[in-house]
């Protein structure tokens, strides 16, 4: 499912990016700032290059950022609850839709990327609450959106991305500022996913497995 979304957001920025040429512009802005990096790298001046673009985290670095957020379980139960409450603001507003699932539930876990790829009891997970047939209707639409803003704020969401916003193709995005995504599509018919930030967990005993690297 992961490579799903991972096609589904590659793909609608493409279509934007094409269709708006300031995403075309900023995308050559940032290959210019790229090529200037490494000619001042190349100079000898890497140390002015790191204070203007950044330096990557350290490990210790990294792991301290985590140690600051809640933990992997806290955080799970956090975005559970994320997921029920923006599947509520449709089952309230937008009553018809047909859910093919009961409630919000966890659909998979996966190993982080950097700078905490290498951080062996770091770990994010994604939610979702199924696919609905249908679109919530024009007239409660404005509605429906602002209550999604209002409970993603309460969960720390509030940096909003619009892609598409039309009827019957709408394509939103809502940040935390940590790596973590609430998604919303519509297309005819309507989902959306939460993709939580990557967490610590609280002991040994709940490292992941790692089997995969599913995302930030």
């Amino acid at each position: 499912m992961d490579n799903i979304f991972e096609q589904l957001t590659q793909d609608a920025d493409e279509r934007w990016t094409s269709a708006n040429p300031l995403g075309q512009l900023t995308r050559r802005v940032g290959a210019v700032f790229l090529v200037v990096g490494l000619a001042l790298t190349g100079a000898g001046c890497s140390g002015t290059v790191r204070k203007l673009v950044g330096a990557p985290m350290t490990q210790p670095e990294a792991r301290a950022e985590l140690e600051k957020r809640p933990t992997f379980e806290q955080a799970e139960k956090d975005y559970l609850a994320l997921a029920k409450e923006l599947r509520k603001v449709f089952d309230d507003l937008a009553p018809e839709l047909t859910w093919d699932v009961a409630k919000a539930r966890e659909i998979e876990t996966g190993g982080c990327l950097s700078p905490f790829a290498q951080i062996d009891d770091a770990e994010h997970a994604w939610y979702d609450a199924g696919l609905a047939t249908g679109s919530a209707p024009d007239a409660v639409w404005p509605q429906v959106w602002q209550k999604i803003i209002e409970v993603a704020a309460q969960y720390g969401f509030t940096k909003i991305v619009v892609i598409d916003d039309e009827p019957q193709n709408r394509y939103l995005v809502i940040k935390n500022g940590q790596g973590g995504n609430i998604t919303l599509m519509e297309g005819g018919n309507t989902t959306f996913f939460v993709e939580g930030a990557c967490h610590l967990h609280e002991g040994p005993d709940n490292r992941p497995s790692k089997t995969e690297t599913a995302g930030y």
